[in-house]
């Protein structure tokens, strides 16, 4: 009976240290998990930091560049619209050989419904 005792108490042991064994592995593998993680979160906190202001600067150039895109256009359209064509040109020029010396004539040659052209904005570029 006492070496059954015995017996049990080593056995009782045996299975105590074991079991102390393995919770002391799990805490330890949980301990270096626990370490990757704080050394993985401020990773990727910087990347997505860095992504996001990626993106913003991203859209800001796309911004800048419609803006850019419309005041190119606006100025091919003002170019368009001071850069005379041969016809005002050649209208112009004539009114000039003409020199009509009296306003009347002018105001009648300009109210012509046969003139296709706006031959009065011409006239101020003329001048």
């Amino acid at each position: 009976e006492k070496e059954k005792k015995e017996k049990e108490e080593k056995e009782r042991k045996k299975k105590e240290e074991k079991a102390r064994r393995k919770r002391e592995r799990k805490k330890e593998k949980e301990r270096k998990r626990m370490v990757f993680a704080e050394s993985v979160r401020p990773r990727q906190k910087r990347d997505i930091l860095e992504q996001q202001q990626q993106q913003q600067q991203q859209i800001q150039l796309q911004q800048q560049l419609l803006l850019l895109q419309k005041q190119q256009e606006q100025n091919q359209q003002q170019l368009q619209r001071d850069i005379p064509t041969q016809e005002e040109l050649t209208v112009v020029h004539n009114l000039s050989s003409l020199k009509l010396s009296s306003a009347r004539s002018l105001f009648s040659l300009l109210r012509d419904p046969l003139l296709p052209l706006p031959i009065l904005p011409l006239l101020s570029k003329k001048q």
